[in-house]
């Protein structure tokens, strides 16, 4: 079963109406890696990541890997409640954006 990032990597590219090497020029990797993304066999890491969120003007880098929002959590234990429900690999991303080793 593909991620909700595998599924966002692919539903935003057809938003855009490029192809997978359209895609990948633009956000700089390989049509192959980008289709390893897509199909749920990897996971980019952050530089990666930072270079999908501008080439796809994504605001929300969280909800586009995980499709859970954030948003209008009001305290902290909402927060770690939602950071809990977050796969490993999506914790880890997270992690790595908020600069958490």
């Amino acid at each position: 079963m593909k991620s909700t990032f595998s599924r966002n990597m692919s539903a935003t590219r057809k938003e855009y109406s490029l192809t997978q090497n359209d895609a990948a020029k633009k956000i700089g990797i390989t049509r192959s890696r980008l289709g390893s993304y897509e199909e749920g066999r990897a996971f980019p890491n952050v530089d990666v990541l930072v270079k999908i969120a501008e080439a796809y003007k994504i605001k929300d880098v969280i909800y586009f890997i995980s499709g859970k929002a954030i948003d209008g959590l009001n305290n902290n234990g909402q927060l770690i409640t939602k950071y809990n429900t977050l796969t490993g690999k999506e914790k880890k991303a997270v992690d790595i954006l908020l600069g958490i080793d």
